[in-house]
Order: structure tokens, then sequence, then C-alpha cells
């Protein structure tokens, strides 16, 4: 029996990325990405033993929990 709880965080581009972009140019950006300061990731996330859990940041809501889900469902 696998008791080990396995989850995965997505990331998602924040604004700062957005901005970069638009009014720095390319250089902030590549170095926003490269610092991983350009991507959001969820808040809070809760592993469960036995599971393999997908976090996304864009199923959070003004800061709740994120439930993970199958990550065959997270494909969907």
């Amino acid at each position: 029996m696998n008791s080990d709880a396995v989850g995965r965080a997505i990331s998602r581009a924040n604004a700062r990325l957005a901005g970069n972009i638009i009014f720095g140019g390319g250089i902030g950006a590549i170095i926003d990405h490269n610092k991983g300061t350009a991507y959001t990731y969820p808040t809070w996330v809760q592993l469960v033993f036995g599971q393999t859990l997908v976090f996304d940041r864009r199923a959070e809501n003004e800061g709740q929990p994120v439930v993970g889900v199958k990550p065959e469902a997270a494909a969907k």
C-alpha cells in the first residue's frame, strides 16, 4: 500500500510578467521568468496520504484553499 502524498502545483503568469513585457521590454520578463517571480502558485494546498493531487492557482477564489483534483480530472 502506497501511503505517500504527492501534489503538483500549477503556476500561472501574474500581472508582473505582463507589465515587464509591456513597459520594461523582454529583459525584465526574462529575469522574472528565470527567478520564478513572474508566476503565482496556489497559496494553500492540502495533501492527502495515498493520493496524487493537482492544485491549480486558477481554481483559487479570494484566498480560499484550492481543492486538489486527481491528475486525470485536471487534464479536462
